[in-house]
């Protein structure tokens, strides 16, 4: 369930435990995504939205290019070909820039592990929370029955129509999340398909949270990349923010 804090800040209720800091800013704190703005500005922008939730240090990003490769992490910095980074290092914040994709916080509260990974049409289709979570086992002996899944504002069902048959049509495993509508329309449901993935791999029903919390519908707050290619918006990316206290 998300809740906004007394800062203006969004969260996922079920994701405020001990130990664990998170959050999803707003277009009040501005753009955070380098490919909109100066380097400085972004980073004040950054700076400005972590402090309200007490995080001082240096974070870690991936540099986002719509890849499944996800990296371990130990240090803060900018990280290339990446979409995902995984970490056990406590008070190093992971941060990724988001707009109509889905950002996935995992969180690991046995072995004290957290990731975060850019969950867009690509990465969907190539399942890369799977890839994360199978980067958590392999370098932090996690298990899925440990893992919790958290799930940020991202472009919903109700708004993701496209013109015209997608990759996705091809695989017998999305014959459930793709409906054909009136003319040449195709409906998606990234996410849903992203939680049947979850729970194969024996993610619990009661450790995934998830809204159905639109960008476009929230468009006030969340910047939408569908209405900034439609030229009604002006474009810049949200934040999303995870670390271990």
């Amino acid at each position: 369930m998300f809740i906004k804090n007394n800062k203006g800040i969004y969260q996922i209720k079920e994701l405020l435990l001990p130990g664990l800091i998170h959050g999803f800013s707003t277009k009040k704190f501005g753009n955070m995504s380098f490919k909109f703005e100066e380097k400085d500005e972004v980073f004040a922008n950054q700076k400005g939205f972590l402090n309200l939730l007490d995080i001082n240090a240096e974070v870690a990003q991936p540099h986002l290019d719509h890849t499944t490769l996800v990296k371990k992490v130990d240090k803060p910095g900018i990280f290339p070909r990446v979409d995902g980074l995984i970490t056990n290092q406590v008070g190093l914040p992971l941060l990724i820039t988001t707009a109509d994709c889905a950002p996935i916080l995992l969180f690991d509260p046995k072995n004290r592990v957290i990731g975060l990974v850019h969950s867009g049409w690509m990465g969907t289709v190539g399942k890369i929370s799977l890839i994360a979570i199978g980067k958590m086992i392999a370098e932090f002996k996690c298990q899925p029955e440990n893992i919790i899944v958290g799930f940020g504002p991202s472009i919903e069902k109700c708004c993701f129509v496209e013109n015209g048959a997608a990759l996705q049509e091809n695989l017998p495993e999305w014959k459930n999340y793709i409906s054909v509508e009136r003319g040449d329309k195709r409906r998606y449901d990234l996410n849903s398909f992203t939680i049947n993935q979850l729970k194969e791999i024996g993610i619990k029903d009661d450790s995934i949270f998830y809204d159905s919390f639109c960008t476009k519908d929230h468009k006030n707050d969340f910047y939408c990349s569908q209405l900034e290619t439609a030229g009604v918006e002006k474009p810049g990316r949200f934040a999303t923010v995870i670390q271990m206290a």
